[in-house]
């Protein structure tokens, strides 16, 4: 594996606005995983995530572990903003070693809050752009407005909830979530695959009996977390899927 860290995809954001890569050995023409760490959007970082992205590394893709801008210093949604600049960065960029690799093929995966940013972010761009979503333990409903900065916001999509911003244009979505979750409620889960099943999109939903009341996602309690193998197994087949089957484009 090879690893590149703390590349600036958003200078304004500081170190907040860096982002490591994750390749196989020689990895060419790959599929990317954009990887988005949880924390309430106001705590953690990448660095959370480095196991997870190790996962990724080991199905032959690309993994791109963000970091992103926290509250409260930085009202909602400059979170969502500086994960759908990550996503421009992957698309665009002249950095050789994502260069080298498949931007067509683009799938965001987020836990728990990262969830939430991944969903919104991958719902926004559509099905077009993004080849794939994964949540894990992830809300769809709407967020408190009491932390939201919206005179500036360009888009009001960014100010939707992930339920609310799916079309029949949404990315095929896989909704991981332990029954046992008090966190984040699996009903989350629940309603936004039947949401997007009845927008006929491609949506699973996968339900398990985790431990404890949290998330119940995490093998390990010591870096690099990695998620339980079963969770890991899921993940790569669902992933899989698409980025090796083309979907059927809507006719007008």
């Amino acid at each position: 594996m090879e690893v590149r860290k703390d590349i600036t995809y958003a200078s304004h954001a500081g170190e907040r606005g860096r982002l490591d890569l994750l390749f196989p050995d020689q990895a060419s023409d790959c599929p990317l995983v954009m990887v988005i760490h949880g924390g309430g959007l106001q705590a953690l970082s990448k660095e959370r995530m480095t196991g997870v992205s190790t996962s990724i590394v080991e199905q032959g893709w690309v993994a791109v572990n963000i970091n992103y801008r926290l509250l409260p210093d930085h009202p909602f949604p400059a979170q969502l903003e500086d994960v759908l600049t990550a996503y421009r960065w992957i698309k665009t960029t002249d950095q050789q070693d994502i260069c080298r690799q498949d931007r067509t093929r683009i799938a965001l995966l987020g836990a728990s809050a990262g969830a939430f940013l991944a969903m919104a972010a991958g719902l926004i761009l559509g099905r077009e752009q993004v080849k794939s979503i994964v949540s894990i333990s992830g809300p769809s409903g709407r967020r408190r407005s009491s932390d939201s900065h919206t005179s500036e916001v360009s888009d009001p999509r960014m100010l939707s909830a992930p339920i609310e911003l799916v079309t029949s244009e949404s990315p095929p979505l896989l909704a991981t979530h332990s029954r046992n979750d008090q966190l984040v409620k699996p009903e989350n889960s629940v309603a936004i695959v039947e949401k997007m099943q009845e927008a006929s999109c491609k949506a699973e939903l996968y339900l398990y009996n985790g431990p404890g009341t949290l998330h119940g996602i995490w093998r390990n309690d010591k870096p690099p977390l990695r998620f339980f193998q079963h969770l890991e197994n899921a993940i790569a087949t669902f992933l899989r899927k698409y980025f090796t089957t083309a979907l059927p484009r809507k006719l007008n």
